[in-house]
């Protein structure tokens, strides 16, 4: 069970970062076709 529960906290400390890079692409994607 130890083995399993290992991957965790590096998993919870990378999905804001993912979350906040798929932020930025949208926003990138949208000032873009703003702008354009």
């Amino acid at each position: 069970m130890r083995t399993f529960l290992a991957p965790l906290p590096s998993l919870v400390s990378l999905t804001p970062a993912l979350a906040f890079l798929v932020l930025f692409l949208e926003f990138f994607k949208t000032s873009t076709w703003i702008f354009s």
